[in-house]
C-alpha cells in the first residue's frame, strides 16, 4: 500500500508499506493532525483574548464615539506612521475608522455638506 499526500497540485508518495504498517501510519498521522488542531485552537483562543484586551484598552481602533476617541485615534496613527511598513494593517484600520468617524460626526457635518456640494 502507498501513503500519498497531495499538495500544490503535486502527489507525494510518503510511504510504501504493508497493510498493518499502513494502519499504524494512519493512527500516527491522525494523532498528529488532532494535536495540531488543538494547538491551532489554543492559538485562536490566545488571539481572541489579546484582541479583546486591545479593544478594551483602545476601543477607538474600530469605533470613534466622541472627540476624545477621535484625538486618540489621530495620535496613534501619527505614531504608527513612523514605522508604516511594520504597522500597515493597524494604520489602515485606524485610518478607515477615523474616516468613518469624520463622516458620521456632527462636528464635521457642515464640512461634509460642503464637500458633497463640490
Amino acid at each position: 500500500m502507498a501513503f500519498i499526500e497531495f499538495r500544490d497540485n503535486r502527489m507525494y508518495v510518503k510511504h510504501i508499506v504493508s497493510h498493518s504498517e499502513y494502519d499504524k501510519l494512519c493512527k500516527q498521522y491522525s494523532k498528529t493532525i488532532f494535536k495540531n488542531k488543538e494547538e491551532i485552537k489554543m492559538g485562536y483562543a490566545l488571539i481572541k483574548e489579546r484582541a479583546h484586551e486591545l479593544f478594551d484598552e483602545a476601543p477607538y481602533i474600530t469605533r470613534i464615539s466622541n472627540e476624545e476617541d477621535y484625538l486618540k485615534a489621530l495620535d496613534l496613527v501619527e505614531n504608527l506612521i513612523e514605522d508604516y511598513d511594520d504597522n500597515k494593517i493597524l494604520t489602515d484600520l485606524l485610518a478607515d475608522t477615523i474616516e468613518d468617524g469624520e463622516h458620521h460626526s456632527e462636528e464635521f457635518s457642515e464640512f461634509n455638506k460642503e464637500i458633497k456640494s463640490l
